[in-house]
Order: structure tokens, then sequence, then C-alpha cells
């Protein structure tokens, strides 16, 4: 039996049950999540040091300070937001957008207005400090999600794949091996380079699937001898059933995954050349 360590998720075994393999999603299989963090970071650096620049030819030059440096913030961030938000039909980065502009110009003018402050004026972040607390914000950003990718653990024995994920909450799941109908590996580029990628196991029941939709609509309307205008509208869309699931519900961003599926897959086939 495979040796664990003590951040195993689970300790008790049946008989003749065995540890295959431990792991845990490798670094660049969440760069995805560090990218809001890492911009925010890069935003509040670009900003500090072309500031002058920027201010001299952005239409925000007429506000009067630090609306200035505000209304550049706010477009700085709540514009690449709406963009990705559109791509990826999900609000989700708008809000977290807003949240972050509101943490930076609110953090920054409480503490500008703490005494506490008083003696850090004639210090180069006092004069740039909603700069300093956007940085704070994104390195705060990329923090928290290296620290929920290092809470993720995933186990798999010859019965059973055990996943677990997260601080508060902490979600466990549990999967047989017996109801895995088949393994989905998704692998992108980046994952190809660097040899990691996703593995969604698939049951009879639907556990592993989800949707994908497009919707696309067209509306015209008219006025016609004075009368009430009369409108028309035609829309249609489909979906498709696709593997989907979360980080914490898959093996997510494993290292050779490859190996994982064969393993598994093994287990499975000499599973039914017994029953059979």
């Amino acid at each position: 039996m495979r040796r664990r360590d003590a951040s195993s998720i689970r300790t008790g075994f049946v008989a003749g049950e065995e540890v295959l393999l431990e792991t845990k999603p490798v670094f660049f299989a969440f760069f995805s999540f560090y990218v809001p963090g890492l911009y925010l970071m890069a935003v509040s650096i670009l900003a500090y040091v072309y500031q002058d620049e920027i201010l001299q030819y952005a239409p925000t030059r007429y506000l009067p300070e630090p609306y200035a440096v505000y209304a550049l913030l706010a477009a700085g961030i709540l514009i690449p937001a709406v963009i990705y938000s559109f791509m990826k039909l999900n609000l989700r980065w708008v809000i977290l957008g807003i949240a972050a502009l509101a943490a930076t110009i609110g953090g920054a003018e409480y503490a500008l207005e703490q005494p506490w402050a008083a003696p850090l004026r004639d210090m180069v972040w006092y004069e740039h400090a909603p700069l300093a607390v956007l940085f704070a914000v994104g390195l705060l950003s990329v923090l928290k999600n290296e620290l929920y990718r290092q809470s993720h653990r995933y186990q798999i024995t010859n019965a059973r794949i055990f996943t677990a994920a997260g601080i508060l909450p902490r979600r466990h799941r549990t999967l047989p091996l017996s109801k895995i109908n088949d393994i989905v590996q998704d692998q992108s580029l980046v994952g190809a380079f660097f040899g990691f990628g996703t593995l969604v196991p698939l049951t009879a029941s639907g556990l592993g699937m989800g949707a994908n939709m497009a919707e696309a609509s067209g509306s015209a309307a008219k006025g016609l001898l004075g009368l009430p205008t009369l409108g028309v509208r035609v829309s249609g869309g489909h979906s498709i059933q696709v593997p989907k699931s979360r980080t914490h519900e898959a093996l997510f961003g494993v290292k050779n995954p490859e190996r994982v599926v064969r393993q598994v897959m093994d287990i499975l086939a000499e599973r039914e050349l017994r029953l059979h």
C-alpha cells in the first residue's frame, strides 16, 4: 500500500483497498484563477509608473484630484471586467470588479483619514494610496486562490475516488469506481506543455455533466397608418450536454492525467472481466 502523508483525505479503508495515487492541482492549472489578482497588481504598477502621462491624454484629466485617479482606475478595472463577463456570459467578473474598485477607493479614503497615517505622509505610497490599496487587493486575491489550490486533495484507491477542497466550508466527495462509466480528459495547450489536465468521471446518473447554452434573437417594430406600433420578435437557441464539474468534484489540473486514466480504466476492465 502506498504510504500516506498527514494531509491524506481518508485513513480508514476496507480490507483489500489500496491507495494508488494521492495528488492535488499543479500550480499552472490554477493560473486562470490568479489572473484577476495579477491584473489588478499590474494596473496599480502601470498607473504608478505612467500616471502623469496617462492623465495628460485621458478624458479624466478634467476632473479634480483624486477623482481623476479614481476614474482612471474605474476604467482600467471595469471595462475589462464587462468585456470578459460578456464573453463568459457571467456577471461574476463585473461584480468582482466593482468590489475591487470599492475596496480600493474605500480603503484608500479610510487610511488617509486615520490619525496613525499622519506620520507616513512623507512616504511615497501615501501620495498614491489608492494604487497601494489596489496592489494589496490584487495580492490578497492571488494568495487566496493559492491557498484554495493547496487545500485540494485527490485520492484514488482501487475501489473509490476521494476528493476534498476548501477550508471553510470544506467540501468532500466520494465516488465508487464501480459507478464510473467513462472518464473525460480535458487538456489545454498549456496543460499539454506542462503535463497536466482535468479528469471528469462520468456516471450513469449524469454526474459530471453540465450544459452549454447559446441563444440568438432579433426584433423589429413599425408603426402603420397612425396605428399603434406593431412588433415582431424571433428567437431561437440550443443547449448541449458537456462534461463539466467544479474543482472539488473532478480531478482538476492533475499531473500525468493519461497515467491516472489508465490506472482507473485498468481497474474497471479487470473488474468487468471477473464478472464475466
